[in-house]
C-alpha cells in the first residue's frame, strides 16, 4: 500500500517536473504586463526568477507565506501557490519563468505581491 502510494504520490509527466528535460523558457522581461478579461475575470501574470539558486526552500516558503495572507486561490504554473511542495515542486531556477494566476475576481492583489516578491529576487539578488 506505502509503495503504491509513493508511485501515484508524484505524477510522472506533469507540467514542471524537472525530469522531463524541458528546454530553457523563452526570456521574458522582469514582470510581463497582466492579462485580465476587464470583467473581473481571471488574472495572470508572469515574472522571470532572479535570484541565482532559483526558488529553493527559503524563497518558496516566503512566497507561499505570503500567498497564504490572502483570502484568494492563487496558483504558480498551475500549482496551489499556498503550497510549499507544490511550489518546490516546480523546480523554478534562475531565469525560468513563473505564472501567477487567479480566477478570482478579487486576486489581482494578491498575484501583483507574489510577483513583486519575485522580482526583489527574495533578498539573495
Amino acid at each position: 500500500e506505502a509503495a503504491e502510494s509513493a508511485r501515484t504520490a508524484w505524477p510522472v509527466g506533469e507540467q514542471g517536473d524537472a525530469a522531463q528535460g524541458d528546454a530553457a523558457p523563452a526570456a521574458v522581461p522582469a514582470a510581463a504586463p497582466a492579462e485580465s478579461s476587464g470583467e473581473g475575470g481571471p488574472y495572470e501574470r508572469e515574472v522571470l526568477v532572479r535570484n541565482p539558486q532559483g526558488l529553493h526552500a527559503r524563497p518558496a516558503a516566503d512566497f507561499v507565506k505570503l500567498a497564504n495572507t490572502f483570502p484568494v486561490k492563487v496558483t504558480v504554473n498551475g500549482k496551489d501557490a499556498k503550497s510549499l511542495l507544490g511550489v518546490m515542486s516546480l523546480g523554478l531556477t534562475a531565469g525560468s519563468t513563473a505564472r501567477i494566476s487567479t480566477a478570482d475576481p478579487a486576486g489581482s492583489e494578491a498575484v501583483d505581491a507574489l510577483v513583486a516578491l519575485v522580482e526583489t529576487g527574495f533578498g539573495e539578488v
